[in-house]
């Protein structure tokens, strides 16, 4: 197989002829996929061979040693690049920019969060694995942002990305919004805070019983007042007091 190199200064060309098997039109071996390949020998490793190969946008990386020779080493070569194509897939599953959760920092607010780089996943097709409907999830340790201002971009969380309940990667998630804690918001999150609460509704009720305890008894007290000075006013009338 002839390859033309860049011409030199003068127009003139060097030509280099490659003998990989994998790549010789000639060659019993020649793959139609196969894009590139170094063959090697050491008398530790035998014969070896690091190739890669492309079919329908999927690349595979290959590295084989020790093969005592050379017509095993390419046939097995081949058959694993097929068994690689029909068994597995990688595709990206995640865009950088992808909205993967949202963080409710209260009952009324909540920022999207989004995925700061892109992910590639490969697939065992070969044992069942979807391609077309991965479960994607992310999982991250919570914490509280509630008295924190936030600006479109900032990274929030360190996450671990799942693919079908698995841990395929770790991503940083980024907020996709803005939110400004003013005095504002935290004066509603206090009232919401506070309202809440499970003690809020019986703190109210055992408040207005303790105000109506405290009128009925500043009623009492006045009217056993009055009733004191009208009956002591009888007396000093009755007896020219």
């Amino acid at each position: 197989m002839l390859y033309a190199n860049h011409p030199y200064s003068n127009g003139s060309e060097k030509w280099a002829i490659n003998h990989n098997p994998l790549l010789k039109e000639s060659s019993q071996y020649k793959y139609q996929y196969a894009y590139c390949g170094k063959t090697g020998y050491t008398t530790a490793a035998n014969h070896s061979y690091a190739a890669t190969a492309i079919k329908d946008g999927q690349e595979i990386v290959g590295a084989f040693l020790n093969a005592t020779d050379k017509d095993g080493l390419y046939t097995s070569v081949v058959q694993l690049f097929d068994w690689g194509f029909e068994n597995f897939k990688t595709e990206k599953i995640v865009s950088s920019g992808d909205k993967l959760d949202d963080y409710s920092i209260d009952s009324s607010t909540s920022i999207p969060l989004v995925a700061t780089k892109d992910i590639y996943y490969t697939f065992n097709i070969g044992k069942g694995e979807d391609v077309t409907k991965p479960n994607i999830s992310v999982k991250y340790d919570n914490k509280n942002l509630t008295t924190t201002s936030i600006k479109k971009g900032d990274i929030l969380f360190n996450a671990s990305l799942l693919i079908n309940g698995n841990n395929i990667s770790d991503i940083e998630l980024a907020s996709d919004a803005d939110r400004e804690y003013t005095a504002e918001v935290m004066v509603k999150n206090t009232v919401t805070e506070v309202t809440s609460s499970k003690y809020f509704i019986p703190g109210i009720v055992i408040t207005i019983i303790i105000i109506i305890v405290i009128i009925w008894l500043i009623i009492r007290h006045t009217r056993r007042k009055r009733s004191f000075l009208s009956r002591r006013s009888y007396i000093r009338n009755k007896h020219n007091l």
